[in-house]
């Protein structure tokens, strides 16, 4: 089973339908068809939004030719899961479910400042400091 690739798409992260069908063993028009079900159930229920699940998008083949695709939320994997059994499901479930809390930790780890390496660096850094602070100034102060 390959490595289920999560990608941040407009803020919210996805993954390939076409991946998705590859992890679980169906063909991609046959998982096009299972999610354009599912899409149809939520668009009757005006408390869900369709793209909450799954965004409609496409992709070029190699001949050029463009076909459909659908980017998957985490909800929307969650919904595909869900409808699976057997080995490939559980597998499934337990590669997206681990990529989507990977990529959350990453984006929500805190930011540890670059300290300066060497003297010339702690230099340059002070001088970019100092540059910033001046443009902050009211133009008086910055001549004082």
């Amino acid at each position: 089973m390959n490595e289920l690739q999560i990608f941040n798409h407009n803020g919210v992260f996805v993954a390939d339908s076409r991946e998705v069908a590859d992890m679980v063993g169906k063909r991609h028009s046959d998982l096009l068809e299972s999610i354009e079900v599912y899409l149809a159930a939520i668009g009757q229920n005006g408390d869900f939004r369709s793209d909450d699940f799954f965004i409609e998008s496409s992709y070029v083949a190699g001949t050029g030719k463009p076909y459909k695709r659908y980017l998957l939320t985490r909800k929307g994997c969650d919904m595909v899961a869900n409808k699976m059994t057997g080995e490939k499901g559980v597998l499934f479930t337990a590669a997206y479910v681990t990529k989507f809390e990977q990529m959350e930790k990453e984006l929500n780890a805190p930011k540890q400042p670059q300290l300066p390496q060497t003297y010339a660096e702690a230099l340059r850094q002070l001088a970019d400091t100092w540059e910033q602070n001046q443009t902050l100034l009211p133009k008086a102060e910055a001549h004082d």
